[in-house]
């Protein structure tokens, strides 16, 4: 290349003409151009490796939530296989001893004890068995009887212990269970002739009779109101145990 000043030949990297002694513009230019392209490449560099390192961040953040996600998706995968497989070992436990629950429970049936019946039926998980489902209006009662009862053991063993809002909630509960005693063949008007063979229903009859004498020996309702209890409004339901637990 030449000078762009007196034509002498001249390099790219000299900065002045070895001739005229003026400046290497073009050499000039040439540098200007060259921190430029250096300015841009290192800055693009930066970014580039910026960049790189965020995805590889992300990267990891998504790898770090993808397995989470699989772990709780593998997590409830397991659950479930494990409650399909303790139910169906339950299941043929139960089915292997079918005849030892039966004449238990006929037992407990012939006593008219429903509290023994309710513990013996939920500590073996025969709910889950199709071969018991004759005693369902049976364990329906047992359980509202039970909770009738747990209500009074509390009540006669800490009369003080709950507030006034905490006591009208158990009250109410307390009327839909004895709903539950006093109606129980209105909520089972299918499949009668299973569920209300001449044992079971003596038994019901049994744990209705046992009712109405909590009622009136530890709830304080008269004999009157505890014969007329059986087929009350829900609101009349309530408000006589309100008043006869109040009182007592």
């Amino acid at each position: 290349m030449k000078c762009p000043h007196c034509g002498s030949p001249i390099r790219l990297e000299d900065k002045y003409c070895s001739y005229c002694g003026l400046p290497n513009d073009l050499a000039t230019q040439h540098q200007k151009d060259m921190n430029r392209y250096q300015k841009k490449f290192n800055q693009t560099r930066f970014e580039v490796l910026n960049s790189t390192r965020n995805t590889k961040k992300k990267l990891a953040s998504f790898l770090v939530l993808s397995v989470m996600v699989l772990l709780i998706i593998a997590s409830y995968q397991f659950e479930d296989v494990s409650w399909r497989l303790g139910r169906y070992l339950t299941t043929r436990q139960i089915q292997s001893h079918k005849t030892k629950h039966l004449a238990a429970l006929e037992t407990i049936i012939a006593d008219q004890d429903p509290l023994r019946f309710t513990e013996y039926y939920d500590r073996y998980s025969l709910y889950l068995s199709d071969d018991f489902d004759s005693y369902y209006a049976v364990k329906a009662i047992s359980s509202s009887f039970e909770n009738v009862f747990q209500y009074v053991s509390d009540r006669l063993s800490d009369p003080e212990t709950y507030d006034k809002d905490f006591e009208s909630r158990r009250l109410r509960t307390l009327a839909s269970d004895l709903n539950d005693i006093f109606q129980i063949e209105d909520a089972y008007t299918y499949h009668q002739n299973l569920y209300f063979s001449e044992k079971n229903l003596e038994y019901i009859h049994a744990v209705q009779d046992d009712t109405r004498a909590i009622l009136i020996t530890y709830l304080g309702l008269t004999e009157e109101e505890a014969d007329t209890y059986v087929n009350p409004s829900s609101s009349r339901q309530y408000d006589l145990l309100e008043r006869s637990v109040s009182a007592s």
